[in-house]
């Protein structure tokens, strides 16, 4: 067992192995000394206690109160008034069909909504842009016919051959491809633009409600990782185009479309929550859930 004496002496031997001799700042009379170390700045030495009376013990408190502060954990309940209520529409709406899949309504604002008009010529005039840069690269324009074509076989989009009468309310969203040369699984994503303006002013996205974050902080999903030896993770393939929508609201969900110059332009329904719109990260969290 070692005594007092040689556990001080230890100690002091660690304390010098860790400290830089040339690293250390003398704060004032009867005030702590800071010492530079292979671990960072070491506060040591006497403090008088009770509020801050110098600049410099001020500032070291207010630091110090600051990372307390962030190893606080938030445990304040979620929620604006906007928050609540999509929620309580989720709730009320959710249901399962008979393969057991979710099926959600968007959490449509009703106010802002009736102010969207038709913005297809919007929509078309985008599209017939993003073909004009398929048409300089044949390669991404295959991988678009290919992204297109796993929608509708996967029954996540369904052709509208109405067009011409569409429902109130009813919304186009612009779509263009994002390439990742260095993914290793998918490299072209495309991106739907649910927050492009209609000629009335609002998006779509400007009358949809976000909702609250429902999932857990990414600070305790990594302190909980640290409690066993081993950890699993999974990814959800196509995670939001699990989640249906309600066939009332598809309509503000289309989008055009067209394989080839040769071909008529067609109109289309996303089925599923959609990646791009403002709710999309809350319902698939919240369904997850």
């Amino acid at each position: 067992m070692q005594t007092p004496s040689t556990l001080s002496s230890a100690l002091r031997c660690v304390f010098f192995d860790l400290s830089k001799v040339s690293g250390s700042i003398q704060l004032g009379n009867s005030l702590p000394t800071r010492v530079s170390s292979i671990l960072g700045w070491i506060v040591s030495g006497k403090a008088s206690y009770g509020t801050p009376t110098t600049p410099v013990i001020a500032e070291l408190h207010q630091w110090m109160e600051k990372c307390w502060a962030i190893e606080e954990n938030d445990t304040s309940p979620c929620s604006s008034v906007e928050e609540a209520a999509c929620e309580g529409r989720f709730e009320r709406t959710v249901r399962r069909n008979s393969e057991g899949r979710y099926i959600v309504r968007l959490p449509i604002k009703d106010d802002v909504i009736k102010q969207i008009g038709d913005n297809r010529r919007t929509a078309v005039h985008l599209f017939r842009m993003l073909e004009g840069r398929l048409g300089r690269n044949s390669e991404l324009a295959q991988q678009y016919r290919d992204f297109i074509d796993e929608y509708l076989a996967l029954g996540h989009m369904k052709q509208v051959f109405d067009y011409q009468s569409p429902p109130s309310p009813c919304y186009h969203m612009p779509y263009h491809a994002v390439v990742r040369e260095d993914s290793t699984t998918t490299k072209l994503r495309v991106v739907f633009d649910a927050s492009c303006k209609t000629p009335e002013g609002p998006s779509f996205n400007d009358a949809l409600m976000v909702g609250p974050t429902v999932q857990q902080e990414i600070r305790s999903i990594i302190m909980r990782s640290r409690i066993r030896r081993v950890m699993i993770i999974a990814d959800a393939k196509q995670m939001y185009r699990q989640v249906l929508v309600y066939e009332r609201d598809t309509p503000l969900l289309r989008i055009v479309w067209t394989p080839s110059l040769d071909q008529p332009l067609g109109t289309y329904e996303l089925l599923t929550v959609t990646y791009g719109t403002a709710s999309a990260p809350f319902l698939a969290t919240r369904v997850l859930l």
